[in-house]
């Protein structure tokens, strides 16, 4: 198994005729299982850029952008 890269972004095309895109992500392990799945809206032949940031466990998992809580 591949760890998941952080703070990587990568660039896709979106194929002539594609109007929408879905992302899925499933995880498993000693805390459980679980899916999330987000379907996404785009112009044909627009430029998609897909980024995973790794969080650490005290952020919110609801807001990615909120910063850190004090510990």
């Amino acid at each position: 198994m591949t760890a998941i890269p952080c703070d990587v972004v990568q660039e896709y095309v979106v194929p002539p005729g594609v109007t929408a895109i879905r992302i899925e992500v499933e995880s498993g392990g000693q805390g459980g299982h679980s899916s999330s799945t987000v379907t996404l809206q785009v112009r044909p032949t627009a430029t998609v850029r897909l980024r995973f940031t790794c969080l650490p466990a005290d952020r919110s998992s609801a807001d990615p952008t909120s910063p850190a809580q004090p510990g």
